[in-house]
């Protein structure tokens, strides 16, 4: 690990992998890069808890020794129901330090999440995006973004940061492979940037209080 003293403050000191790591693929322990990412969240244009899809506008860094990195990071979570990708290369220049290359693009997406529609109109939802790289055994590792470099100050309209947290989800998978439905087992992991939020909306609120106190008002001088 390493410790960089532009993310040490109040006397905290986080870690981050070192540039290179040792990475093992079952047999052997290969020498890999490290690709380092941070997403600074610009604007959130919509939570549709009716078909599962968050929309954001975000610049996403990255510092890799790979040309064109965004290649090799997947979005695991980009909607498939309403599906938007589009990034745009705003600036490059060369990591002086450690030989690799700083990229900033700026991506415009839809996201999936798991919507809890249970307490709507006085709900939260916690939304996320997942990446990992395609292949860690060409690429390397995709370094989670720092607890220190969270992003919290973003055009949120119509709800309330409550939460965010970042780091490594590690999942366990099956496989059944070649002719004879050999099985095998792979551990899946990504790295996530979570959000959790709450409504402010006193419109949407009022749409749905309105009618039920109406309601409740006929049915009591009714009877």
């Amino acid at each position: 690990y390493s410790f960089p003293n532009s993310l040490q403050s109040n006397g905290n000191i986080p870690s981050i992998f070192y540039p290179y790591q040792f990475l093992y693929d079952g047999s052997n322990f290969l020498y890999k890069e490290v690709n380092y990412v941070y997403i600074d969240i610009i604007r959130i244009t919509q939570v549709d808890i009716g078909e599962s899809i968050w929309s954001c506008e975000f610049f996403l860094d990255v510092v890799s020794t790979h040309k064109d990195p965004l290649k090799i990071i997947n979005f695991n979570n980009l909607s498939l129901i309403d599906s938007k990708f589009e990034t745009k290369l705003v600036k490059q220049s060369k990591d002086e330090q450690f030989g690799g290359t700083n990229y900033r693009y700026y991506i415009v997406a839809n996201f999936d999440f798991f919507a809890i529609a249970d307490n709507y109109p006085f709900d939260w939802q916690h939304i996320y995006i997942s990446m990992s790289i395609s292949d860690r055994e060409r690429y390397g590792i995709l370094q989670p973004i720092p607890e220190a470099l969270l992003d919290r100050e973003f055009q949120l309209d119509g709800w309330r940061l409550m939460d965010a947290k970042t780091g490594i989800l590690r999942k366990k998978e099956t496989h059944h492979q070649n002719a004879n439905l050999t099985k095998a087992i792979e551990i899946r992991e990504e790295i996530r940037l979570g959000y959790t939020i709450s409504r402010t909306n006193a419109v949407t609120t009022l749409k749905v209080l309105v009618p039920v106190i109406f309601l409740t008002a006929l049915n009591y001088y009714t009877f």
